[in-house]
């Protein structure tokens, strides 16, 4: 005869499968890291100039602010004019495909974005955004 089980031993639970639970888990945490980039605000308030013509762009590798009183940060970190070269030559030399966004106050003087823009081209990146606002 075939072998019988009785149909208490079906129903019990083996064991619980939680390869779907940790498959769910990872594509959340890659959309929260995406999404976190995105997202990612300035973090003086500047007045960024309007442009007409102004395009989306992807998220660039590093970011340098420079506010309406001549401030310099680097993603979100204050930093000397004297030291910005040095911090984007680093940059630069961790990522090969190294991009960068200057973002300006409106009311700064033409040199202090000239001067930022300068420290990103001698410090080895090549790819450059001004951030601006649209028009809308």
């Amino acid at each position: 005869m075939a072998h019988a089980s009785s149909s208490s031993q079906d129903d019990a639970i083996q064991g619980i499968n939680v390869t779907p639970l940790v498959d769910i888990m990872l594509v959340l945490i890659i959309i929260f890291m995406v999404a976190s980039q995105v997202g990612k605000v300035l973090d003086l308030e500047l007045q960024l100039p309007k442009a007409s013509s102004a395009e989306s762009a992807p998220p660039p590798t590093i970011t340098i602010e420079v506010g309406a009183k001549g401030e310099l940060q680097l993603d979100g970190k204050a930093i000397a004019a004297a030291d910005l070269e040095a911090a984007v030559r680093a940059a630069a030399a961790a990522n090969a495909d190294a991009q960068a966004m200057v973002a300006a106050d409106e009311g700064v003087p033409y040199a202090a974005v000239v001067a930022a823009v300068d420290a990103v081209r001698l410090g080895g990146i090549r790819q450059l955004g001004l951030a601006v606002r649209g028009e809308k």
